[in-house]
């Protein structure tokens, strides 16, 4: 590396990143039934895996 003029690595530090797109009206379906799982926690074993893996 030295040879290389490369700066040397971060040891320390946090990585970021966002991204933006358009989200269809079934995927937005889903996700609020998900949110609306947090008023009834006890429901959310239930009903959650089955919006995750059929519905999204």
């Amino acid at each position: 590396m030295i040879d290389s003029n490369l700066p040397s690595p971060r040891t320390k530090g946090v990585d970021r990143g966002m991204a933006t797109g358009e989200v269809t009206l079934p995927l937005l379906s889903a996700f609020q039934k998900l949110v609306a799982l947090l008023d009834s926690p006890a429901d959310i074993p239930i009903l959650a895996p089955m919006s995750i893996g059929i519905e999204i």
